[in-house]
């Protein structure tokens, strides 16, 4: 059995567009990679949907013309991962519409509460797929029962447990990451890690926007950021453009892995393989990154490094007045009634998203000492 799962899949402006003309937007080459595999596997960063009815949330609102489905036909996608922060930006027609148009055109799925996880079998082999959300308002829990499954640490061991039943052939995919940042947090790597303890044999993180370091670990291999397969902002030369997917070849009990790096809509509207000097950059920035992972005393430096990076813009959002008579009058006052409906939105999100909230307390802390 052969798996292929890449990242993001975002296809907005000239994406969108060649999409719902129904045009391929693989290049040649990368599509013999493509269709080489029993399964291509993405997560589809935000509702396919024609309704205009947005969530409250943080962050923009992303949503995808149904006229894609013409091109994600085309492509021959066979299965998406729901669970992320976006599924649920237009609510609750917008998901139950992306399913629909999903089961109509024969997709498969997962992370949602329509379908949690998906069985993958082929060649005698099975091979169990889960995926997870951070908490930034599209899970579930938020939404009446209706969204997308959540990193919660027992909701997560209870279904590794049930799928083992089935299959010793489990994979996680999580949408979580700091953002345009190649590491894992610390909390964030030590959660993959027990991931791989509790059953799973890879862990793929997602969300992060830019290519993430990569390790094995024990039995299993663990991706920090997978980067983009489709995410067009009309940008050229840029992070955003890069991605890599994973490919897992299971035969026989014997598992392989292989990290295939990719470009999109950057000098050309498609997906496409790297070229020999795009190759060798991108084989170096792993290589670093990835020796990050060896060292401990390097690792903690470089989390250092993102803290002293974005002190400024976690505080400038949570400080109060600093003089003393400002305080005295906040004592009699509820500040939150004094916060409009979006501050008490982007508070909630920067102390329940475990990546922001992370940051926080790591720099709270460090005041402390």
């Amino acid at each position: 059995m052969r798996i292929l799962i890449g990242g993001d899949f975002c296809p907005e402006n000239r994406a969108e567009k060649l999409l719902s003309n129904g045009q391929q937007i693989l290049s040649e080459e990368f599509i013999e990679v493509w269709r080489s595999v029993d399964f291509r596997i993405l997560n589809l960063e935000g509702p396919i949907t024609d309704s205009s009815s947005k969530c409250d949330k943080v962050g923009r609102h992303i949503k995808f013309n149904p006229k894609i489905m013409a091109g994600i036909e085309t492509m021959g996608i066979t299965h998406f991962s729901l669970a992320n922060n976006h599924i649920m930006d237009y609510g609750e027609a917008g998901i139950e519409e992306t399913v629909k148009s999903l089961e109509l055109s024969g997709i498969n799925y997962f992370g949602c509460h329509r379908r949690k996880l998906s069985i993958l079998e082929h060649a005698h082999e099975k091979v169990a797929m889960l995926s997870f959300s951070n908490k930034e308002f599209s899970l579930m829990e938020d939404n009446n029962g209706v969204g997308a499954c959540g990193i919660d640490l027992i909701d997560m061991l209870q279904q590794i447990e049930n799928v083992k039943e089935i299959t010793d052939h489990i994979i996680v995919i999580l949408h979580t990451g700091l953002s345009l940042h190649p590491l894992p947090s610390p909390e964030q790597r030590r959660l993959c890690k027990f991931l791989v303890d509790a059953g799973a044999i890879a862990v793929l993180c997602q969300h992060s926007h830019t290519i993430g370091a990569y390790e094995k670990y024990k039995d299993g291999f663990i991706s920090y950021g997978q980067g983009s397969f489709v995410f067009d902002l009309n940008r050229k030369d840029s992070v955003w453009n890069l991605g890599y997917s994973v490919l897992l070849e299971i035969a026989n009990g014997n598992r392989e892995i292989h990290v295939i790096p990719h470009k999109q809509f950057d000098d050309e509207l498609n997906v496409r393989s790297l070229t020999h000097a795009e190759l060798q950059s991108f084989d170096i920035f792993i290589r670093r990154v990835n020796k990050v992972l060896e060292c401990n005393t390097l690792f903690e430096s470089e989390w250092n490094k993102y803290l002293d990076k974005v002190e400024k813009y976690y505080f400038n959002q949570m400080f109060l007045p600093q003089n003393r008579a400002a305080r005295k009058v906040m004592n009699f006052i509820d500040f939150k009634a004094l916060l409009s409906k979006r501050k008490r939105i982007l508070a909630l999100n920067n102390i329940r998203n475990e990546e922001h909230a992370e940051v926080i307390r790591n720099l709270l802390s460090r005041g402390r000492k």
